[in-house]
């Protein structure tokens, strides 16, 4: 199931106990709607591995789950017995363009920073209705740029990552989160960041509370913390530029030796080292 899920788009995969009456009678039903999900390009497989479900960061079996570009969506639409909805299921899953195709839980995000180089994150809180209207923009630019994406609610892991925000889109690469700060509303303008943080070598920003997480995680750690400037002292802007533009020059060769190279513009870990001068690391 594994290889399927790494080298296919889609795989429905139906995980089970292999002992269970009840869950070979479910895998009976199940495979009824093979022929129709092979035509719609997607493999069906069945996998009782013991601890499976908690290798991808999911619930107890038997459960039917869709596993598109490697995430794993749980069906919880009723029964599932009942083949005609799972198939109804998976098919509102590859139609879908408002990002529920795309929720996952905070256990499952875990699992994924840890398996993929590039993923964003979108936390919100307030269902599908919360989410940029223009969803589907966002999604296709991180499907052709291979960045997966996901989105999902849970304060808990908003307060436990960090982010000050329950509605917040941090972008992780090699389990390194960086935190956007534009509006949350423009999904062309999210789409634009995401890439730029894949394809250059820019410094992620985060928060005290993401650089915290980040020193606990990591064995080695530098910061940048650019310097705070009043609106109108353009020369100080101009400097907190360049400080910034040249340390993204170097970015690549210090996270070579192995080092996380991250940005704060926060100040309170900072002064909790003893940092009183800035821009500084």
């Amino acid at each position: 199931m594994d290889y399927l899920v790494e080298v296919e788009t889609d795989v429905v995969a139906f995980l089970y106990r292999e002992d269970n009456l009840q869950d070979l009678s479910i895998l009976d039903e199940l495979e009824h709607i093979d022929d129709d999900l092979d035509e719609k390009g997607i493999q069906f497989c069945k996998c009782s591995d013991r601890g499976v479900e908690r290798r991808h960061g999911l619930g107890a079996v038997p459960a039917v789950v869709h596993f598109h570009h490697g995430v794993p969506l749980s069906f919880d639409g009723g029964d599932v017995d009942d083949a005609d909805a799972v198939l109804a299921w998976v098919t509102a899953n590859l139609e879908g363009d408002d990002g529920a195709s795309r929720e996952v839980s905070a256990s499952v995000l875990d699992v994924l920073v840890e398996k993929h180089g590039s993923l964003a994150a979108l936390f919100h809180t307030n269902g599908a209705s919360d989410l940029p209207e223009d969803m589907g923009t966002l999604e296709d630019a991180c499907d052709e740029d291979a960045v997966t994406l996901v989105t999902l609610r849970d304060e808990g892991k908003t307060m436990q990552l960090g982010l000050g925000e329950s509605r917040a889109l941090v972008y992780f690469e090699d389990r390194l989160p960086s935190l956007y700060s534009g509006s949350l509303a423009n999904a062309t303008a999210m789409a634009k960041w995401i890439l730029k943080q894949k394809k250059t070598d820019a410094l992620p920003m985060m928060t005290d509370g993401i650089l915290e997480n980040v020193v606990h995680d990591f064995e080695y750690v530098a910061a940048f913390f650019p310097s705070t400037c009043k609106g109108s002292d353009a020369r100080c802007k101009e400097t907190a530029a360049a400080a910034e533009g040249n340390l993204d020059e170097v970015a690549d060769s210090i996270r070579e030796l192995g080092v996380a190279f991250v940005a704060c513009r926060e100040k309170v870990l900072a002064v909790r080292y003893l940092i009183c001068t800035y821009d500084s690391t």
